[in-house]
């Protein structure tokens, strides 16, 4: 299938969405290392690890029907990259919930 914008697909695999998948990791390993060097409210971390991994997930989701619906080849590093961001947003729920100051 020939589109109009050729960057859509490299070798009939759909790449479209592949910096928005990099940019929420970036952000997901920066909210780490932010945790990391401060105590940040658990429920901030919480809110932050379940919108990146939602907006992640759907974006996964709608490139699977994309590549369904025009028969291209799917892109194995948005799997391997989706997983990265929810092992790492559940890094940093655990980092939060461990650097939680104890209430005596």
């Amino acid at each position: 299938m020939d589109f109009t914008y050729t960057s859509f697909t490299i070798d009939h695999t759909f790449t479209v969405w592949q910096p928005i998948f990099r940019t929420i990791f970036i952000f997901s390993i920066i909210f780490l290392a932010v945790v990391i060097a401060k105590v940040i409210p658990t429920w901030i971390t919480v809110l932050y690890a379940a919108f990146s991994s939602i907006i992640a997930g759907q974006l996964l989701y709608s490139t699977g029907i994309i590549i369904d619906a025009f028969v291209l080849n799917g892109n194995s590093s948005d799997t391997t990259i989706f997983i990265a961001i929810c092992i790492t947003n559940m890094i940093s729920i655990f980092v939060s919930i461990s650097k939680k100051p104890k209430e005596r």
